[in-house]
């Protein structure tokens, strides 16, 4: 049987012992239905992962004991960064689910010219809360021991601004040359951009490519925009990545 995985962004030491908040403990006790007794696994995002044991199973307050940290061993070597731009509901909710199971580091959200997803004010905060807990759910599903960082939606121009200059970045696009495996096994970092359902707009890609961005079309078939981004990761982690190690 799986073991249940909990996150928690704070700081955790070997042998402590831990009361939940309401919503944790609501978590383990009524949607796990975990009882007092019962282990699981602990982590915070710093690369260890903690043993822990259930002392008490209340729904309101349960309390934990952590045993003996261990370095976590899920983490790819790969630096990838998916450059994803918003779509509806599920759809974005799949990108960033599957994105962080294959072991994306990092997602910006963009807004583009074709994005029929228009977000702002407490609309958007509501948004950037339910697509933080995909992130969390996911990481703790898939053994990982980071949560992905999640960029608010930005402009094309503002990413390209401020974005990591070393990173190989591939934009996906049909009318592209097939992507070339040579260099990915020499740069440091990896940006995936996908666009919205629609796909970049002609005067966005010009820029893109102005910028040194590459235009790579990724197999015969055109993916949907939740499918094109864990499908590149997917196929970069076979290369480079830990799936052959």
């Amino acid at each position: 049987m799986r073991l249940p995985r909990l996150y928690l962004p704070q700081d955790l030491a070997d042998g402590q012992s831990l009361q939940l908040a309401s919503g944790h403990s609501h978590y383990l006790c009524r949607v796990l239905r975990l009882k007092t007794g019962q282990p699981l696994e602990l982590f915070n995002g710093n690369d260890r992962c903690w043993p822990a044991t259930l002392l008490r199973a209340d729904p309101r307050a349960a309390e934990l004991q952590l045993g003996e940290s261990r370095p976590c061993e899920s983490e790819s070597p790969l630096d990838i960064t998916l450059v994803q731009a918003l779509a509806r509901g599920e759809r974005m909710d799949y990108a960033l689910q599957k994105s962080c199971e294959l072991g994306a580091r990092r997602i910006v959200l963009l807004h583009t010219q074709r994005s029929e997803v228009k977000l702002e004010g407490k609309r958007l905060d509501n948004r950037l809360r339910h697509w933080q807990e995909v992130l969390i759910h996911a990481a703790q599903q898939s053994g990982r021991c980071r949560v992905p960082e999640l960029e608010p939606p930005q402009s094309l121009s503002e990413w390209l601004a401020r974005r990591d200059a070393k990173a190989l970045a591939l934009m996906m696009h049909p009318q592209a040359e097939a992507l070339s495996t040579a260099r990915i096994r020499q740069v440091p970092a990896i940006e995936i951009l996908v666009g919205p359902e629609g796909g970049f707009s002609n005067e966005e890609v010009d820029m893109l490519q102005a910028a040194g961005i590459q235009a790579v079309r990724f197999g015969p078939r055109i993916l949907r925009t939740e499918t094109a981004g864990p499908a590149l990761i997917a196929v970069l982690q076979a290369l480079a990545g830990d799936w052959l190690a």
